[in-house]
């Protein structure tokens, strides 16, 4: 069954390097990813586009902690597994979002907006 012009999956995916303020805790750390999950997930359905599957990222420190987070939904908090210890200034982020209906350029622009809001 066809509805006129087929959808493409538009797949976003990026590693990088945060350099954050010193996170005291776990707990502070799940606080400002949650925020940056649902500034995320929020942009994402401003722009009419349709979440498929999961967004899912990790976050690792220098002392090799990860903590992993995803979402599969524009109204939920993010779910965590993985734990952190010791200093938390330096993360790698890796990300993986899967949507229809917007460009990879668009999902490139929420996603440095997200980032920006809440990690700064």
């Amino acid at each position: 069954m066809s509805h006129g012009k087929e959808l493409e999956a538009t797949v976003f995916a990026e590693q990088r390097v945060l350099l954050l303020r010193e996170v005291g805790s776990v707990s502070e750390l799940k606080a400002l990813l949650t925020r940056f999950v649902l500034s995320l997930t929020n942009s994402l359905r401003e722009q009419r586009c349709t979440l498929i599957g999961h967004i899912k990222g990790k976050l690792e420190s220098d002392d090799g902690g990860a903590l992993y987070f995803n979402t599969t939904s524009f109204d939920c908090e993010p779910n965590f597994r993985g734990d952190m210890c010791g200093k938390m200034l330096h993360f790698e982020i890796a990300i993986n979002i899967i949507v229809y209906g917007i460009s990879k350029d668009k999902v490139q622009w929420v996603y440095e907006n997200a980032l920006n809001e809440s990690m700064s």
